[in-house]
């Protein structure tokens, strides 16, 4: 390659690329996680109404309606605890996947800047370790030597986890984020080597991205494009 203009793509980086990590990891923190607010709130509402539904509908006699109470708040009681159960779950589905979107996403772009700078609008096969040697071989970019590669290369363990479950990355991950793996309420209070197969990291079970660690990869995210788009006007030749 001839001609690099750094600045150029600089620019691009800032005004096309970075946004889109921006306003994906803003929406995710703004819009879709606070339908998950007030899970305890609405299992205890859900309990005291399905109660009074369950006691309506008795019919047995006066002398037993106190063990028929009883036996109706349990299952109003248990009722409300699945519903909670699930909604938690889901919230950490919802995490989970949205943290593994961020690394595919990142990975899509990696891919779609050498092709932009090539100008290359047809199909391709370019996978992401080819195009981070592209950035090294072609223009003098090693991507992995920017501060924030290396979160960027634990949120790819993360997403493989969040995918596949068992395997290599979870292997790799508990290596270096042993946490993870353990119920939030749980950490420090049990040993993360104790913590059983992943089963259901798709369904929120058994791994566990919380609001905090995906603000951390969003903002990891945002500062590596920041970093490589930084690092362009140098490069121009």
């Amino acid at each position: 390659m001839k001609h690099f203009h750094g600045t150029q793509w600089q620019e691009y980086v800032h005004e096309r690329v970075r946004p889109r990590f921006e306003q994906f990891g803003e929406l995710v923190l703004s819009r879709v996680l606070p339908s998950f607010d007030g899970i305890n709130e609405e299992a205890h509402a859900l309990e005291r109404r399905r109660y009074s539904e369950l006691v309506s509908s008795l019919e047995v006699r006066e002398e037993d309606m106190w063990d028929a109470g009883e036996a109706m708040a349990d299952l109003a009681f248990d009722e409300a605890m699945d519903h909670a159960v699930l909604l938690e779950s889901m919230r950490f589905a919802t995490l989970n996947l949205y943290a593994a979107a961020l690394y595919h996403l990142t990975e899509q772009n990696l891919i779609d800047l050498p092709l932009q700078i090539l100008n290359y609008s047809g199909r391709h096969n370019l996978r992401p370790e080819k195009a981070v040697s592209w950035f090294k071989d072609t223009i003098g970019l090693d991507v992995t030597s920017l501060p924030s590669w290396p979160l960027i290369d634990e949120l790819r363990l993360v997403a493989n986890v969040v995918k596949h479950g068992e395997g290599g990355s979870a292997e790799d991950l508990r290596k270096i984020r042993a946490d993870l793996f353990v119920y939030p309420t749980l950490r420090g209070k049990v040993s993360p080597i104790e913590t059983l197969r992943i089963e259901a990291s798709l369904f929120g079970n058994d791994f566990f991205i919380t609001k905090e660690e995906f603000e951390r990869y969003h903002t990891g995210i945002v500062a590596f494009w920041t970093e490589l788009a930084d690092a362009l006007p140098k490069l121009t030749r």
